[in-house]
């Protein structure tokens, strides 16, 4: 079974016979899943051994979804960026169409059997194909309030479908979930500083920008160092008051494997706003990221501070 390589391939996904993928049983369906997760780790807990053998499955085509849904918005080379809107649509409308006969696609076979058997709604779907049309049509955040509008669909998804993955999702959980998903889609933002402005991707609010005197027309040559460094305390200060409070998430949790998949996760949103901080300006020519040498720091702050 090949894996998905090409604008072709990726299109064929969006219709609900699969094209050249189209598979006739489920087995089958989560094993192109499988492939796919294992292909794009990431940040999406689907290779940790943490994860339940039993559940890996539920995990791959959840996972596998929210993949080809980003290489839909990222990767076809579309002049009219509605036709990709149009394919993300269309991607989604597979798993609530009532017709089951002509399904042969296998990423909407696992995930509407996933929705079945683990008993998910189809909302964080949803909003995973809003979040990713918005970043088709993509407009610099006027306020914090946009900011986080945009978290509610791109990034909290995620820790509802986990959370409902091992059955612990609750109104509790819920909330506090949200706020690490939060935290965790703002370090993004600014761990990414250095690539996103080149391409007109500017996260930080324009309300921070006017309030600093940023001017991001000619970046980085016109960034006032002293001004840069106000906006990024303001914006890395705003981002771990979402940390302080889903904190809370990992006593509330009742599996121990999941406890410490969401402890090693909080850990490494703290760590990277550490290096962050750390990094200080140079965050304009410099991508932050996370390396093999930090993993111990995360595993034993995981352990110390939440077990």
């Amino acid at each position: 079974m090949k894996i998905v390589a090409d604008k072709k391939s990726l299109l064929e996904l969006t219709l609900p016979d699969g094209g050249s993928f189209a598979c006739t049983n489920i087995d089958d369906a989560y094993q192109f899943c499988q492939k796919i997760a294992k292909a794009h780790y990431e940040n999406f807990p689907v290779g940790s051994i943490l994860i339940p053998r039993h559940t890996r499955k539920y995990f791959y085509s959840v996972y596998a979804f929210a993949r080809i849904a980003d290489d839909i918005a990222d990767e076809l080379a579309f002049s009219d960026t509605e036709q990709r809107v149009f394919a993300l649509q269309s991607f989604l409308g597979i798993l609530d169409s009532t017709d089951e006969s002509t399904l042969t696609n296998p990423i909407a076979m696992a995930v509407r059997d996933t929705m079945k058997i683990k008993v998910i709604p189809i909302e964080p779907f949803e909003k995973l194909i809003k979040a990713f049309i918005s970043d088709i049509r993509f407009v610099q955040p006027a306020t914090f309030h946009e900011s986080l509008s945009y978290c509610s669909n791109s990034a909290n998804p995620i820790g509802e479908l986990v959370l409902r993955l091992f059955g612990e999702y609750n109104p509790q959980t819920k909330l506090f979930s949200e706020a690490i998903c939060t935290g965790l889609q703002l370090v993004n933002f600014w761990q990414d500083i250095s690539v996103d402005v080149p391409n007109g991707r500017i996260y930080i609010p324009k309300d921070i920008c006017n309030k600093h005197s940023l001017d991001f027309s000619d970046f980085p040559n016109n960034i006032d160092d002293k001004n840069f460094e106000k906006s990024l305390a303001e914006i890395y200060n705003f981002t771990n008051n979402f940390f302080s409070f889903g904190k809370n998430l990992i006593n509330c949790l009742i599996s121990k494997r999941l406890k410490l998949e969401i402890a090693i996760t909080f850990e490494s949103g703290l760590k990277m706003l550490e290096k962050l901080r750390k990094l200080e300006i140079n965050v304009i020519h410099k991508r932050v990221t996370l390396n093999k040498g930090d993993f111990p720091t995360i595993l034993f702050r995981a352990i110390r501070n939440h077990f």
